[in-house]
């Protein structure tokens, strides 16, 4: 950088310093002026950025709103005459209606926030509700009613429509679960399922040897059911389907289809998510799947087997269990 300076002055080394000293000063000078309006372009995000979401507030901020919503339908659908308790809810005119009183809300179906406006937030709520068929009529009616609530800058409510019916919303698309694999009857996956659920359903056998060491499941009490007939066990996992019990494995997704029988004879057909996971030589249930892996409709094509390829073959429900039960290896330790 000096040679170039000397070169810049003809070899007058003063001329070179003094050179370099302002070339030094502007690039500083650059420096500040440039570093200026970022730090201050920094302020301004950190000022305007958007405040963190409180969900928990959210939350309380929607029940209070449902219950609020809930409460107007009900007095509305009680008596839809009285004026003086629909008021205490709605500001609007209030036409006379022909519909019989004694009809009720029994619960607030959704609630989704709408538009912000000068402070104001509004919701839209669709409630269930009950009305009579006919005046003094004792069966009811199911209906979907939907009314729109404001929350003004104090956080108070306030209805501004009139419950208006609401027909559902269209069904959307179908998705598949991704355990789409069948596995066989004598595969150990199979039989560990077949234990597991007979065991925290039936209550047939000690549930231990079926779950893993942190599991939180349990037997249900009282029992519901009296038995049970497996149709089909499914996975996304080929681990799953092997003859021997691999030496390890986690996180493998398996769907059990199940008929259950209640005490008064009443047949239950239920699909059962399960996650399960390979330790001290055997498949172990680690927890009921609370989200299951699905298949959405623009993956699903010919390769993807259906749940319905063949009819499953029924077993019998009169029968406690179909599999025997082998508790795994070291289960009486």
């Amino acid at each position: 950088m000096e040679s170039l300076f000397l070169r810049i002055s003809g070899g007058d080394t003063i001329r070179a310093d003094e050179l370099r000293a302002r070339a030094s000063a502007s690039f500083l000078a650059f420096i500040m002026l440039s570093y200026l309006p970022l730090v201050a372009a920094v302020v301004l995000l950190v000022m305007n950025r958007p405040q963190s979401t409180d969900t928990a507030a959210e939350q309380d901020q929607f029940t209070a709103v449902k219950s609020y919503a809930t409460r107007y339908v009900d007095a509305y659908l009680k008596d839809p005459s009285n004026a003086t308790a629909i008021k205490q809810f709605y500001d609007g005119d209030i036409p006379p209606s022909a519909l019989p009183a004694g009809g009720r809300a029994l619960r607030a179906a959704s609630c989704l926030p709408g538009v912000f406006n000068d402070g104001f937030q509004t919701y839209s709520v669709v409630v269930d509700a009950e009305i009579p068929k006919a005046a003094n009529a004792a069966s009811m009616v199911p209906v979907k009613l939907q009314v729109d609530i404001s929350a003004d800058t104090h956080n108070l409510y306030r209805a501004f429509t009139l419950p208006h019916a609401r027909p559902d919303r269209r069904p959307g698309l179908p998705v598949q679960l991704a355990t789409q694999t069948l596995v066989s009857e004598d595969r150990p996956v199979y039989k560990t399922v077949a234990g597991f659920l007979a065991a925290m359903l039936t209550g047939q056998g000690d549930l231990t040897p079926y779950i893993s060491a942190g599991a939180s499941l349990t037997a249900e009490q009282p029992r519901r059911f009296t038995t049970m007939a497996i149709e089909r066990v499914q996975t996304n996992s080929e681990t799953a389907t092997a003859q021997d019990v691999p030496t390890q494995a986690d996180g493998v997704e398996v769907t059990v289809r199940a008929v259950m029988q209640t005490a008064s004879g009443v047949l239950m057909p239920m699909d059962f998510p399960l996650v399960m996971s390979v330790a001290a030589g055997h498949w172990q249930v680690d927890r009921i799947n609370d989200a299951p892996s699905i298949i959405p409709p623009n993956q699903a094509g010919p390769s993807a087997p259906s749940l319905t390829r063949q009819p499953p073959r029924q077993r019998p429900v009169s029968h406690r269990v179909i599999t025997r039960l082998t508790a795994p290896k070291g289960a009486n330790k």
